[in-house]
């Protein structure tokens, strides 16, 4: 929560796209969500800050896929994607209880 909107500029990813922002050009989609997922990692691993300094590179990749995974899934362009996906597993758990499921949103 602390880091999802980390230098918003205050428009959505939609006018960026549009504007032919800075930002929209870095990268492909979900600009804005994938800046704020980069420059959270970047402040992280600052040395002045030193936040992951104590972490091994198997948990600091773990950790960066997790922050990524968990900013990304902040676009609201993709709510009624993360719906679906969250109604699906609530199905098949309902359907099965002791089914395994993937339950990566």
């Amino acid at each position: 929560a602390l880091c999802h909107d980390l230098e918003h500029p205050g428009v959505s990813s939609v006018f960026l796209g549009k504007a032919s922002a800075d930002l929209s050009g870095a990268y492909k989609t979900t600009h804005l969500e994938k800046h704020h997922a980069h420059r959270a990692l970047e402040l992280m691993v600052d040395t002045n800050v030193g936040l992951l300094a104590g972490l091994s590179a198997t948990r600091y990749w773990a950790f960066r896929n997790d922050v990524y995974r968990c900013i990304l899934a902040t676009d609201i362009q993709r709510h009624s994607e993360y719906i679906a996906s969250a109604s699906a597993l609530v199905d098949a758990l309902a359907e099965d209880p002791a089914a395994e499921v993937d339950t990566k949103l």
